[in-house]
């Protein structure tokens, strides 16, 4: 029997639904809108983040074109007025101490934003007997020696008591930065006020430099990409070790290749996930004395340096954009306009995605200041939305002034003390849930589960081409048994015999490796040949979300595995995908697809997938982007009406009836299937 009431209602709602889809309920701006195209320039280290984000806001008519020629050439460029803004590690250098000439600010008024928070990681390539090193373990001091050539030789008795292990004499070749780069920067101020005498023997006039300084033996290379690719050579890549942001890591081609688990002031060896960064920039200092000083919202980082949390990365930071005050140079209030709708995105939606591209999201002190920023831009326009309506994981609603992606972070493994063996024979870092990157692989059994995360429940509609569903069964079981990649007990095993794997699975650890997996095999020692994971026995199979062909929970999360060999999945993402709630798309991993599902959201509506491995986006977002960032799903995208009746239902599910919520979850599912 029909309800002319109920389908009334639901038309209605479809037709308000579509006036959410314009925008008036997103955070971007109505595609009808006109936006003059705007470009900058400057820091590769945030260049990834900055390019998404681009990207995102593209098929809204907001047009941002970015070059990362090197934070130097950024600054230059802004304060000759031939772009509109730019963006760099370090603030204008008005008095250098590395002999260069100081940069001439009178020239432009500007104000600095904090865009995002990241790590300096160190990206290596070491191979023994055709087996790739990925738990490299060192201090900041052998760090330093490295790159002021006082340590030569991977074999170095420094490294070997770091490291637990001596690595053969292949002779280190630092790779730096050939131009004038903030991540340069950023490293030498590090390493001159960590370990002055060692930096000042190498470089005398001490205190930062923008160009490292050419020594023998070291490799210099132009912009963060030729780092990354020159570290990622198969043919010359073998010995190397550079400094850059980790995104360059997670994204360098034949990767994610490792990095550096580097000594913190706790004593402990950690990678600059999302997690260790947003605890360690806890302790950064920030100018907030004079919003109208030159050098407001900049950054002091001894306390990061020096943070005793036993989770903290010790090199850790923030990028800043520079935004132009006034009339000059290139800027318009046509260009403001733009500017300024490009910032209210990416200091909102855009810091959801910060995890998964290798940062880590700005917390809300430094979000609200960057709004404010914003605000002295020639012809700006107000952000349409609450600030704390961002989904930005590092907001507590209940307390503002807490960050809470650093209180969920995990506390380290208790091998990644300096003073215990390593963790089995992979990279040891941990992270819960949404993100979660790591798991402990190898030999032994891990000594803790990863994070509070919690299984998702298996997905209701997933998209092509994933694997498997989230939540389920790995995709097919190596030779020790199957066991269920979200956490259950492991299989017989037999770790001791030489077995090749039966698939893209591992045996009794559960885990199916995308990357590493493939025909493994053990040897009689359960030491896996050529770097490959173990098919049998062992509690530490990695299962890395990008790697598309493993199963997970979550936007991409990878589960890392649980103490005896069971993974247990990270929890689903707690904000709904770009898709809309309950929409098709699945979370695209770089060779094949993770579905996501499982728990509710906390504005009511179910959790949707993500597209093409993203962190989503919050309810009221959903019908403002449109669903083809990046890559479309095969099928086409969804339609604004069901985008619209997705965002609509997370606005009004508190106000409206659960009898009228159901029916609009049921209309959207039948005109989806």
């Amino acid at each position: 029997m029909s309800h002319p009431f109920p389908r009334a209602m639901v038309r209605l709602l479809a037709a308000l639904a579509m006036v959410v889809a314009t925008g008036t309920a997103g955070a971007l701006p109505a595609q009808a809108d006109t936006y003059y195209p705007i470009k900058g320039s400057g820091s590769t280290w945030s260049e990834n983040a900055v390019r998404q984000w681009a990207s995102d806001v593209n098929p809204v008519g907001i047009g941002v074109t970015y070059s990362g020629n090197g934070s130097s050439a950024g600054r230059s460029e802004f304060l000759q007025g031939i772009t509109d803004f730019g963006i760099s590690e370090i603030p204008f250098q008005t008095r250098p101490t590395d002999g260069s000439l100081p940069e001439p600010v009178s020239n432009r008024p500007y104000a600095y934003m904090p865009i995002v928070a990241g790590g300096t990681s160190f990206m290596y390539n070491l191979k023994v007997g055709g087996r790739t090193i990925r738990d490299l373990r060192l201090s900041g001091e052998t760090i330093t020696k490295i790159f002021t050539r006082r340590i030569t030789s991977w074999a170095d008795p420094q490294i070997t008591h770091e490291y637990g292990s001596q690595l053969p004499p292949i002779d280190i070749r630092p790779v730096v930065r050939s131009d004038g780069s903030g991540t340069t920067a950023q490293f030498t101020l590090w390493m001159d006020k960590q370990y002055p005498a060692l930096w000042r023997g190498f470089f005398p006039s001490g205190g930062l430099t923008s160009i490292y300084p050419s020594a023998p033996g070291i490799i210099a290379q132009n912009l963060s990409t030729g780092q990354a690719g020159f570290v990622a050579s198969p043919t010359n890549g073998n010995g190397t070790i550079a400094y850059l942001e980790y995104s360059y890591a997670q994204s360098a081609a034949g990767g994610p290749f490792p990095v550096v688990q580097l000594l913190n002031k706790a004593g402990y060896y950690t990678e600059p996930t999302q997690y260790n960064v947003a605890v360690a920039l806890t302790k950064a200092q920030i100018n907030t004395r004079d919003p109208r000083s030159p050098d407001y919202l900049t950054q002091i980082l001894d306390g990061v340096y020096s943070n005793p949390d036993p989770r903290a990365y010790p090199l850790s930071s923030y990028s800043y954009m520079i935004l132009p005050t006034s009339l000059s140079g290139s800027m318009t209030p046509e260009k403001g306009k733009t500017l300024s709708a490009f910032a209210n995105y990416f200091l909102c939606q855009g810091q959801t995605k910060a995890g998964l591209l290798g940062y880590s999201p700005m917390p809300y002190n430094l979000v609200k200041a960057a709004f404010d920023q914003v605000k002295r831009v020639p012809g700006y326009v107000p952000n349409p939305r609450e600030i704390t309506s961002c989904a930005n994981p590092t907001f507590d609603g209940r307390d503002l002034s807490k960050n809470r992606l650093a209180e969920i972070a995990p506390q380290p493994n208790s091998c990644q003390r300096q003073d215990q063996p390593r963790c089995g024979t992979g990279q040891a870092a941990t992270e819960p849930g949404t993100g979660g990157q790591k798991s402990v692989p190898g030999g032994g059994p891990a000594t803790s589960p990863a994070g509070p995360g919690t299984p998702g429940a298996p997905a209701t509609n997933p998209g092509a081409p994933g694997s498997s569903p989230a939540g389920g069964t790995g995709s097919g079981p190596g030779p020790g048994g199957s066991n269920p990649a979200g956490g259950g007990a492991p299989g017989p095993g037999s770790p001791g015999a030489a077995n090749p794997g039966a698939g893209a699975a591992t045996g009794a650890a559960g885990s199916t490796a995308g990357r590493t997996a493939t025909g493994q095999q053990t040897s009689s020692a359960g030491t896996p040949p050529s770097g490959q994971v173990p098919a049998g026995g062992g509690p530490a199979a990695r299962t890395p979300g990008r790697s598309g062909t493993d199963t997970a929970s979550g936007s991409a999360a990878r589960s890392p595995a649980g103490a005896g060999g069971g993974n247990t999945p990270g929890a689903t993402a707690r904000v709904p995908g770009f898709a809309g709630v309950g929409g098709p798309s699945a979370s695209v991993g770089a060779a094949g697809a993770t579905p996501a599902g499982g728990p509710v959201d906390e504005a009511g509506g179910v959790v949707a997938p993500a597209l093409n491995g993203q962190v989503p986006m919050a309810g009221d977002q959903l019908a403002a982007v449109p669903v083809t960032l990046g890559q479309q799903r095969e099928n086409g995208a969804l339609s604004p009406l069901l985008g619209g009746l997705a965002a609509l239902e997370l606005l009004l599910a508190a106000a409206l009836p659960p009898i009228v919520v159901g029916l609009l979850r049921r209309r959207r599912a039948g005109r989806s299937s």
